[in-house]
């Protein structure tokens, strides 16, 4: 609400905004509208716009945020405050074609923009409070990282590079497409870019002009440049290709995989084409991680999911009577709700979810979660205003769930024109035997009031989020599932078919305008995969559900249970872990079914390596699978015509080995994580030697990643020959010429220096990239592991299986890898990159031990 304070002027309200007056923010989460402005007149928009548009432009502190009553506040530090209702907001974006600056203006003032200024809105004389945007999708800063190439020849690598902020994002990519899971907050990123630019253009006219389009609105057959043109126009009303063509445009092109299925690979060819032909434009584009089949060829950022540290900063400022009992709550459940709660989208609804009803606890899973959300929603709106026409709260969800089955069902974006929606929602529904009457108009119109529907500018009627449409079409899904609709493939329309995806190498698609370091990515997704999880929450028969889909689709069952939590028998669970299992060890099924397999089982449990655990005097470790090596005489080396051995490998000769012992498989995050959680780290015990100790204690020991930098560093200038020479030599990419060039002009104690930061300075209590989800599933190898660590867990394993644990020797390596054949590699002398994890088979990551079936040595050890 507002107030009239004693130094300012009076406020002045102006088509139902006031002017004036010091905003009381609430600290709570807005849900659904309580402010009901009908619609204001030409001229109070304009004086709206003028008065947004003094504020923007004066040399004042100027903060924009949501305030109470689903406004937006633009609070100037030595002016009144500009309260625009939601109404209003949406009325200003809507104004066409009246010039850049109207448009910057309601960008600004609209509420999907202005209140991701900050996080807090400054009151005068008062600490600042925390204040959550309209709506109910929580205000929380996203976190980012770049996926990076480092490394030449067999170092070749993705590196992911922490991102401080989303400025820092757009500075150092002109152009880059941004990666997430559902909900991980990637429109509010584009929406935070929007924002800052929309200001920086107001402040220069030289700045581009930021344009958020969401493509899941590019429905036709129109190319990306007369698409933009048409949106652009349509807001503006100049020429968008005289803006691109001077740089002052700023494209955010929000949800790729929301463009329609029918011919999205050429869709996304064409907008990488668009991207290609306009490089000196500054672009983002957002995709879902598993969507993005068809890369674009741009630099690759993701978001990162949420640590313990800023949901507890989120939980404090958004319901901080709660806040210590939620989070007891979440902790208690670390594999489940607090899973959950690491996705920005779903902790804002469990905050709320649980600040509405504290005594009721929190739903098991995700599907439970915003069910419990959208009821509220509704009823919520029935019981603030009267409506008339009001609609039983079932029957809405039902006529939402056919509206949502529609736009999921025709793989054509996540909107459609209101008159397609209109026609698509029912007149009437049955809900548990009885009939009831479901005027589309006015579903549509409690949908928008409720917050669970959008109706925007272009006259196009979306989900307020793509995760609430999913939800609404499991609602529909199920139901046909409980009516005995068959879950076989052999019709189009059965429900088979949804969950139907490539599995055999035969039936795997070739990634398209995949680029030398674009990573392969995952199978071709159906559309149905989140749909099918949130079904897999809701169902009656968890079991019935999860069983059809393993039929057809058996990674997508162990998301259900993963992903979904769905609850279903011990039997079930094992007959879907044995399933993937049995497919990553098929060399019949391709290498991403492959991978995903791999990578579910790694969730839900892989029995290799679960089935294994043990606990001696309360500690818990997993004794590795072990395969035998008998004694005998191996070659060890290379032979003189492998042109790709180093000299110190030569000759190839025979040594003699006692039989021993080793790993099936690489050691694993899960094996080494017993390591870290049995406190590993803090027992010098297990760190034997004094510069074992000595690195623990963080000193910088000989050797090393940074001495073998500095000798290289120092070979390079004694060479004789330049840096632009042996770049061309050995192919190095210009970051790593870049790189040597300014390590070469340094004195050896700045090269140090320098590398000293990446290398010595880190956390000696865990491996690096331990905390990275690209490299920390549990069956996946631990990576990022010194020599001194890795002589640290053998100690400690020894001690906890009984008997000594030590690295191979390079001979006693080599002889398990060839198994006594003379061979180069563990399948025969010729290279074949189908049969290990390699540069060139484009994985870039390491990826679950056990995938490469093709690539098993001789005596069973993989990898």
């Amino acid at each position: 609400m507002t107030k009239q304070p004693t130094d300012h002027p009076a406020p002045r309200s102006i088509g139902g905004s006031f002017f004036g007056g010091d905003l009381d923010a609430t600290d709570s989460l807005v849900v659904g509208g309580n402010l009901t402005v009908q619609g204001v007149s030409a001229a109070d928009l304009d004086e709206i716009t003028r008065l947004v548009l003094s504020a923007l432009r004066s040399a004042k502190t100027v903060a924009i945020a949501g305030g109470a009553g689903n406004t937006t506040v633009l609070a100037v530090d030595d002016r009144p405050h500009v309260v625009v209702s939601r109404e209003q907001g949406a009325a200003l974006a809507r104004r066409t074609a009246d010039g850049i600056e109207a448009y910057l203006a309601g960008l600004v003032m609209h509420r999907d923009f202005g209140p991701w200024d900050t996080r807090y809105v400054p009151l005068e004389g008062t600490a600042s409070r925390a204040v959550a945007p309209e709506g109910w999708a929580g205000n929380i800063p996203v976190e980012l990282c770049a996926l990076c190439p480092r490394g030449e020849g067999p170092e070749q690598r993705i590196e992911r590079v922490r991102i401080p902020d989303v400025a820092a994002a757009v500075r150092e990519y002109p152009q880059f497409v941004l990666l997430g899971e559902p909900g991980a907050g990637k429109t509010t990123v584009l929406q935070k870019i929007a924002l800052d630019a929309a200001r920086a253009r107001l402040q220069d006219s030289a700045a581009p002009a930021p344009l958020f389009v969401r493509l899941g609105s590019h429905r036709d057959d129109a190319s990306p440049f007369d698409f933009l043109a048409r949106v652009w126009r349509s807001r503006v009303g100049t020429d968008l290709g005289d803006e691109l063509r001077a740089g002052r445009v700023l494209l955010l092109l929000d949800a790729l995989n929301e463009m329609g299925r029918t011919g999205y690979a050429e869709r996304v060819a064409a907008w990488r084409e668009f991207a290609h032909q306009w490089e000196g434009v500054r672009m983002v584009f957002t995709c879902r991680t598993l969507d993005y089949r068809n890369p674009l060829g741009l630099q690759q950022v993701e978001t990162n999911r949420l640590d313990d540290g800023r949901i507890r900063d989120f939980l404090s400022r958004c319901v901080p009577d709660h806040a210590p009992a939620l989070w007891a709550e979440l902790s208690r459940h670390p594999h489940g709700l607090l899973d959950l709660a690491r996705n920005p989208f779903l902790l804002a609804v469990v905050a709320w979810t649980y600040a509405e009803s504290p005594q009721a606890g929190l739903p098991p899973n995700r599907g439970q979660l915003l069910a419990r959300l959208v009821d509220r929603l509704i009823r919520r709106e029935g019981e603030w205003r009267t409506h008339p026409d009001w609609i039983a709260a079932p029957a809405q969800e039902r006529a939402l769930s056919t509206l949502a089955w529609t736009l999921q069902g025709q793989g054509e974006g996540t909107s459609l024109p209101a008159g397609e929606a209109l026609r698509a929602l029912p007149e009437r529904v049955a809900v548990g035997g009885r009939e009831y009457e479901t005027a589309p108009e006015t579903v549509l119109r409690l949908g928008c009031a409720a917050t669970l529907l959008e109706w925007t500018p272009e006259d196009q009627v979306r989900f307020y989020h793509h995760l609430v449409q999913e939800y609404f079409a499991a609602r529909e899904l199920l139901r046909r599932f409980d009516a005995g609709e068959a879950p076989s493939t052999d019709s189009g329309q059965a429900l088979g078919a949804l969950w139907k995806a490539p599995w055999l190498a035969r039936e795997m698609p070739p990634p398209t305008g995949l680029g030398e370091w674009d990573p392969l990515p995952p199978p071709p997704p159906t559309g149905w995969e989140e749909t099918t999880i949130v079904a897999a929450g809701l169902a009656g028969d968890p079991a019935g559900f999860v069983e059809a889909v393993r039929a057809v689709n058996p990674v997508l069952a162990g998301r259900c249970l993963e992903e979904g939590a769905a609850a279903v028998t011990a039997a079930l669970r094992e007959g879907v872990q044995a399933n993937l299992l049995a497919g990553m060890e098929d060399r019949r099924v391709h290498l991403r079914a492959r991978i995903a397999a791999g990578r579910v089982l790694g969730r839900l449990g892989d029995p290799r390596f679960v089935s294994r655990a043990r606990e001696r005097d309360g500690v818990r470790f997993i004794p590795p699978p072990l395969v035998r090596v008998p004694a005998g005489r191996y070659a060890i080396g290379s032979p003189w015509w492998d042109r790709r051995a180093y000299d110190r490998e030569r000759p190839r000769h025979r040594v003699a080995l006692a039989a021993f012992s080793i790993g099936r498989y690489p050691v694993t995050v899960a094996e080494y994580r017993c390591f870290v959680e049995a406190g590993g780290y803090e027992d010098e015990r297990y760190w034997r030697t004094e510069a074992a100790r000595a690195w623990l204690r963080g000193e910088e020991v000989e050797g090393g990643a940074i001495e073998g930098l500095l000798e290289t560093r120092q070979a390079l200038l004694d060479s004789g020959r330049t840096l632009e020479e042996w770049a061309e030599e050995l192919g190095w990419r210009p970051q790593l010429l870049d790189a040597w060039r300014a390590l070469t002009a340094m004195s050896e104690e700045e090269a140090r220096a320098a590398l000293r930061p990446a290398y010595a300075e880190r956390s000696r209590r865990e491996p690096v990239f331990w905390d990275d989800a690209a490299y920390s599933g549990p069956n996946q190898p631990v990576v990022g592991v010194t020599w001194y660590e890795a002589n640290g867990y053998c100690a400690w394993l020894s001690e906890m299986v009984g008997h000594p644990c030590r690295l191979p020797s390079e001979a006693e390596w080599e002889a398990a890898a060839r198994g006594g054949r003379a061979c180069l590699y563990p399948w025969g002398r010729r290279f074949d990159p189908g049969r290990a994890n390699t540069v060139e088979g484009h994985v870039l990551g390491t990826t679950p031990v056990g995938v490469y079936p093709q690539g098993v040595g001789p005596l069973g050890v993989w990898d």
